[in-house]
This record gives structure tokens, sequence and C-alpha cells, in this order.
């Protein structure tokens, strides 16, 4: 019976100390603890905010190298122009001038606004040279005032591009 009572003080004793107290003591820690848990808690604050301040500085910087490096791509395609002179007939001419440091090569002059019926492809312009070309459009013969004279071509880097009269080229990125 001793084993009996033995078992049973044991389970009381389990019992009394799994059971809370009326005044349960609770441990705040002391000020070093307290101080130091602040202090790990600005350190993740400050090196999240750094972080995020990288971030945003080298997408800045990468996007102002994308930036530069496309102007410098157009450096070529800026030097090429096109404009209107005076046709013949149904078709209306238009002249092609290359004033960059070198050839653009499978140019075709078109009109932005109308559409050409026969387009035509130059294979070749020197640098510095001026080709005169004409194209026929079925809107010219109505009304001339929406037509504005384009050229497609292609630099001495390979890249195509689509200059439209009095703007910027835009460059191709489909043939």
């Amino acid at each position: 019976m001793t084993a009996l009572a033995q078992g049973l003080q044991a389970a009381t004793d389990l019992l009394a100390a799994t059971t809370p107290t009326k005044n349960p003591k609770i441990d705040w820690g002391s000020m070093p603890d307290w101080l130091a848990a602040i202090g790990a808690l600005l350190n993740l604050v400050f090196l999240g905010t750094a972080l995020l301040r990288e971030i945003r500085l080298r997408r800045a910087e990468e996007g102002q190298r994308d930036q530069e490096r496309r102007d410098l791509e157009a450096r070529h395609a800026r030097r090429v122009s096109v404009t209107v002179r005076e046709g013949s007939g149904l078709r209306l001419g238009l002249e092609v001038a290359n004033d960059g440091d070198g050839p653009i090569f499978d140019v075709v002059p078109g009109l932005d606004g109308a559409r050409v019926r026969t387009p035509v492809t130059i294979q070749r312009i020197d640098a510095g040279q001026v080709v005169n070309a004409e194209v026929g459009s079925a809107s010219v013969l109505r009304d001339d005032s929406g037509v504005v004279p384009t050229v497609t071509f292609t630099d001495i880097d390979g890249l195509r591009w689509v200059r439209t009269s009095g703007q910027l080229p835009v460059r191709q990125l489909t043939p």
C-alpha cells in the first residue's frame, strides 16, 4: 500500500506544480535586457530602410544607364530625315536625307496617315546622300493635310528605326 500512497503523493505534487497560483509574479527583465531588445529592433528597422534606399538608388541608376544606352543607339537615326517634295500625278515625292556617319539600309519611305499602294524600297543610302522617292496613295488624292512623311530604315548597327517627319526616331523591335 505504500507504493500506492507514494504514487498518489507524486501525482498530487505534479498537479500542484502545474496549477497556477493566485498571485503569479511576472518577471519583466532588467533595464539592460530592455535596452538590448530595443536596440536590436531599431537596428532591424535601420537595416531595412537602408536596403530599400539602396534598391531604389540602383533602380534609378539602371534606368539612367538604359536611357543613355537608348540615346546612344539613336544617335545615327536622329540624323536621318524625310520631307515632302512635289509629286507628279497620283504620286507624292519624298526626299530622304542621311546626314549620319554611315550608310542606312533597306530604306522604305512612306506616308503616315495614308495607305501606300506600292511601297518603294531603297537598298542603301550612304552618309551625306539625299535620295528622292515617289510613293502613291489613294488618300493623298482626297486630302493630303493629314499625311505625314515617314521613313523606315536599318542603321549601321543593324537596328531598325521608324522616323516620322518632325519627330524623334522610334526603334522598331519587331520586323
